[in-house]
C-alpha cells in the first residue's frame, strides 16, 4: 500500500468525510446522527464525525497525516484543499466558519500549483475552477468564499481572461482564415516553448506527467477541429482554446508578444507574412487530415491511459531520461509545425515529426526495434 502524503490524507480524512456528504446529500439514511460512529475518525478521547467536524480538529488530524508519507508535493496540498472545501458542506449556514475553511482551502490551493518546480500547471485549472466536485462551494457565485476563490485564480492564473474578443460577423471567410493561420503559428511557438522547458526538468511525478499528455491530447484535437473549414465560423472554439492556454501554460503564453494575434482589422486582410488565401486553404486542409490519424494525438492519449495505469501500480515518478526524451519529441512536433507554417520547412518534415512522438510502453524495447518507445 502506498504511504504517501497525499494517499494517507484521503484515506484517514478526506474519504471518511466525502462519505459522510454523499450519503447525506442521496438520503439514504434519514439521520447521520444514527450512523455517523461508523464513519468517524478515532482520536484519543474524541470522536470527529459529520456532524461534528471543527475547524481546529481538522487541521490538526491534516497536520498529522503529511508526517505519515516522506515528501510533500501537489498532491497533498490539493487534497488538504479538498478536505477543507468539502467540510464546508457540514453547516452552510455558520458564514464565519465557511470563510475559515475556504482561506484554508485557498491557501492550499496556492501552495499546490507552485509545489512543482514553481509552475502553476502542476493542477490544471479547467479542472480545478470548473470541474472538481469538491471545490463546489468554492465556486458559489455570490458568496465570499468565491470572491476569495476568484482572486486567487486571477493572481495564479493572471492573463487567464485577457482575450475578450467578440465574434468577427463583420469579416470574410479569407480573413477568419488568415487568424487561424496566425494562431496556430503562434500556439506552436508557445508549445515548443513549454516542452523545451520540460526537457530541463529531472524526474517528474507522474500524475503531473499524465496532466502533461492529457492538456497535449486536448490541443491537438483543437488544431483538428479548427483547421476544419466547416468551423471558421464556429469562434468561440477559437476563444475557448486560447483561454485554455493563457491558463494552463503560464508563463510561455503571457511572455509571448505576438500570442494571441489580434483579429486583423478589417481594412487589412492579407498581413505580410502570410501565405495567399489559396495557400493558406490548402495547408490548413493538409493540416486537418494530419490530425486524422496523428500520431501526436493518438501517442498522447494512449500515453495518458498508461500513465494512470503505472500510477495505479505504485509507479509515482518517470526517470530524468524518460521525461527528456517525451518532452524532446513534442517540442519538435511544435516546431516543425511552426516552420512549416512559416514555409522554412515542408509538409513532409511535419508529417515525419508526427510520426517521431514517442510512444510510452510498458515492454522493453531495445533501441534497434524501436528507438522512439520509452519504457516505463
Amino acid at each position: 500500500m502506498p504511504s504517501t502524503p497525499s494517499f494517507q490524507i484521503n484515506r484517514r480524512v478526506w474519504a471518511p468525510l466525502r462519505l459522510a456528504w454523499a450519503s447525506t446529500d442521496y438520503g439514504s439514511v434519514p439521520d447521520p446522527q444514527k450512523w455517523w460512529r461508523k464513519y468517524a475518525w478515532r482520536r484519543p478521547g474524541r470522536w470527529l464525525g459529520w456532524k461534528r467536524v471543527d475547524v481546529p480538529a481538522l487541521r490538526r488530524r491534516l497536520r498529522i497525516a503529511p508526517w505519515i508519507g516522506s515528501r510533500h508535493d501537489w498532491h497533498t496540498h490539493y487534497n488538504s484543499a479538498c478536505v477543507y472545501a468539502v467540510a464546508m458542506h457540514t453547516d452552510r449556514h455558520d458564514r464565519p466558519r465557511q470563510r475559515k475553511l475556504a482561506r484554508y482551502a485557498v491557501a492550499h490551493l496556492d501552495q499546490a500549483v507552485q509545489a512543482t518546480c514553481g509552475r502553476a500547471a502542476a493542477v490544471e485549472r479547467s479542472w480545478m475552477v470548473d470541474e472538481d466536485p469538491d471545490l463546489a462551494l468554492l465556486r458559489r457565485k455570490g458568496t465570499r468564499p468565491n470572491a476569495l476563490f476568484n482572486n486567487f485564480v486571477r493572481t495564479v492564473y493572471p492573463s487567464a481572461e485577457a482575450f475578450e474578443q467578440g465574434p468577427p460577423s463583420s469579416r470574410s471567410d479569407k480573413q477568419l482564415r488568415e487568424y487561424d493561420y496566425r494562431l496556430l503559428e503562434e500556439i506552436a511557438k508557445v508549445m515548443q516553448q513549454v516542452w523545451n522547458l520540460r526537457s530541463e526538468s529531472a524526474d517528474v511525478d507522474i500524475q503531473h506527467a499524465t496532466e502533461w499528455l492529457r492538456a497535449e491530447r486536448k490541443l491537438w484535437n483543437s488544431l483538428h477541429d479548427i483547421s476544419a473549414d466547416e468551423s471558421k465560423r464556429r469562434w468561440q472554439d477559437r476563444v475557448t482554446l486560447i483561454r485554455y492556454i493563457q491558463a494552463n501554460f503560464q508563463p510561455m503564453s503571457s511572455s509571448s508578444a505576438d500570442f494571441p494575434p489580434p483579429l486583423v482589422p478589417d481594412e487589412t486582410a492579407s498581413p505580410n507574412g502570410l501565405p495567399g488565401p489559396g495557400e493558406i486553404e490548402k495547408t490548413l486542409a493538409a493540416l486537418h487530415h494530419d490530425m486524422e490519424k496523428a500520431r501526436a494525438y493518438a501517442m498522447s492519449n494512449a500515453g495518458q491511459r498508461l500513465l494512470r495505469e503505472r500510477a495505479a501500480d505504485g509507479v509515482t515518478r518517470l526517470e530524468t531520461k524518460t521525461v527528456r526524451r517525451l518532452s524532446t519529441g513534442y517540442a519538435a512536433a511544435w516546431q516543425t509545425l511552426d516552420d512549416w507554417l512559416e514555409g522554412e520547412t515542408g509538409h513532409t518534415a511535419f508529417r515525419h515529426a508526427l510520426r517521431d512522438v514517442p510512444r510510452l510502453t510498458r515492454r522493453r524495447v531495445t533501441a534497434l526495434r524501436d528507438g522512439k518507445r520509452l519504457r516505463i
